[in-house]
């Protein structure tokens, strides 16, 4: 305020700002803006500038440049406060400058936030509420991002769903109409091919696994008989182990089909009956059926740092030491990583006589049900695949520009995508040559069922817009496709078909009790 700046967000205050840069870089100190809006253009900093937002204090870019322009610059610091983009190209512009650190803003830019060129290094984005608009997080280098809360916007309006194109499954890439089943299969490898280079990364080739039998026993009141097994990658036992927990019917008369599924907490969370979880894994009911349920912790495959910071330097141990490629751009990715843990899961259940592996029902919810779909997409030996709530990357359809997107997948959870999917961020319907529909229809002829809730984040409607897009692939193999119904209503079954179907609820993100009774009715088909 010393330097003619007034608290009044109709004025452009950039002269007024700029002198108390210039000030402070000759006499020292920091640059305080106080409690109130204030507008302001471009701001030229200098090397050690200190910027410090009181609490209440709001600066809004404005002006087709950057707010915030570092040119060869060393040791700048914008910290607190709100800082919001109005008009500006970028917040922060900055280029051959280093030890640029943006901590405790609460920012709002409905542009790229950060925008570097040129040779840049310790530039750090740490405890900052982001709210993700239209433009990019960062654009043209590396930013460490610690300890952030960032929100992204999306869309939540069918009625701002842009025109999209989907690529048709029965045609290869070259326009070839498929027209045998010898050449669906090629335009399948076609297809898996395109989702490894361009989304999850290499799928690891199988590995030979080593078991060793850990604990077993009777369960749930001697109604199941529980066996533990580490399985091991290397004959020496040496390096990466998984952890399977085995739950079979304690009167199977011979070998039973499985429930196969990855699950979040660790083994010790499945509970034999005393504990709190059943609703989460109705163990009983699944057992009474005559399914036995089988399970490994996706921790035990490979770490999922949730902080971004520490995604490109904690996300590649577990199974990742197997590969010689892994964290590199076009190596295996976490989704994938733990998608190959269950084909794993597979060839360990087809050497025990106890389960008929030619019956196995591979599941998952969340990110796990992205992995689920994965491995059902890639391994034709499960024999149904049930995908609970997969959310962006999993089922919904990316062109569509409704819910969870490319930008906030990429970004948030980058260790689980190939790089190479960051570039579709923005502009999906028009720069995607492909879409989830036909990674999906890698799984006909066999048994498949999409579970959504009614968040728009996950985009249901977008889920079952995508099973329609798949459909013809069912029907061109001879089974029946997505019943021929409108847009199914909370708990309506009707879009349940033979071997292809959708249902939805409200109420919650994971397995609750009744999408259990969906899958296992569903998966009567294979027994």
């Amino acid at each position: 305020m010393d330097y003619g700046a007034v608290r009044d967000s109709t004025v452009l205050q950039t002269k007024a700002i700029q002198r108390t840069i210039n000030a402070a870089a000759r006499k020292g100190g920091t640059v305080v803006i106080p409690k109130g809006k204030f507008r302001s253009g471009t701001l030229s900093f200098k090397s050690g500038t200190q910027v410090q937002l009181e609490k209440g204090a709001v600066l809004r870019g404005s002006g087709s440049g950057s707010l915030f322009n570092l040119r060869g610059l060393d040791g700048v610091e914008v910290s607190g406060g709100t800082v919001e983009n109005e008009e500006c190209s970028s917040l922060f512009s900055i280029r051959d400058s280093r030890h640029v650190t943006i901590s405790g803003c609460r920012i709002r830019s409905g542009r790229d936030l950060i925008s570097l060129s040129g040779s840049c290094s310790d530039i750090v984005v740490q405890d900052c509420d982001i709210k993700e608009g239209n433009g990019e997080l960062a654009s043209g280098g590396d930013v460490s991002w610690l300890r952030n809360k960032i929100r992204f916007t999306y869309n939540a309006d069918e009625g701002k769903v842009g025109p999209y194109t989907l690529e048709d499954p029965l045609c290869f890439v070259d326009g070839r109409p498929v027209r045998t089943g010898a050449e669906w299969r090629e335009r399948r490898s076609e297809i898996l091919s395109l989702f490894q280079r361009e989304m999850y990364g290499r799928m690891p080739e199988p590995s030979p696994v080593y078991l060793d039998s850990l604990d077993g026993g009777p369960t749930l009141a001697d109604f199941g008989v529980r066996k533990q097994v580490r399985m091991w990658f290397r004959e020496d036992r040496t390096g990466p182990k998984i952890d399977w927990l085995i739950l079979y019917p304690a009167d199977a008369k011979g070998p039973v089909p499985a429930i196969m599924t990855l699950n979040f907490y660790g083994n010790q969370t499945i509970r034999d009956g005393s504990g709190d979880l059943m609703s989460d894994w109705p163990l009983d009911v699944i057992l009474a059926r005559g399914f036995a349920f089988v399970t490994a912790c996706y921790g035990d495959v490979s770490p999922d740092p949730d902080d971004i910071e520490l995604q490109d330097s904690q996300s590649w141990g577990g199974v990742f030491e197997l590969w010689p490629d892994s964290g590199r751009p076009d190596g295996p990715r976490a989704i994938g990583a733990w998608a190959w843990a269950l084909m794993r899961g597979l060839d360990m259940l087809s050497a025990d006589p106890r389960i008929d592996a030619s019956k196995v029902v591979v599941t998952g919810s969340s990110r796990l049900g992205k992995a689920a779909l994965l491995a059902g997409a890639f391994d034709e030996r499960f024999a149904a695949v049930v995908a609970n709530q997969t959310g962006g990357g999993g089922v919904p359809l990316a062109k569509r520009d409704f819910g969870e997107h490319v930008r906030s997948e990429s970004v948030r959870f980058r260790h689980w995508f190939s790089p190479a999917y960051a570039k579709y961020a923005g502009c999906e319907a028009a720069t995607m040559p492909f879409d989830q529909h036909l990674l999906v229809a890698c799984i006909a002829p066999r048994p498949l069922l999409v579970e959504g809730f009614d968040n728009p984040w996950f985009d249901t409607r977008g889920e079952f817009l995508c099973l329609q897009a798949a459909s013809p692939v069912w029907e061109f193999l001879g089974a029946p496709g997505l019943p021929a119904v409108n847009w199914p209503d909370d708990y309506d079954t009707s879009a349940i078909g033979e071997r292809l179907g959708y249902v939805r609820r409200p109420r919650g993100h994971g397995f609750a009790a009744i999408d259990w009774l969906w899958l296992l009715d569903f998966a009567r088909i294979i027994k």
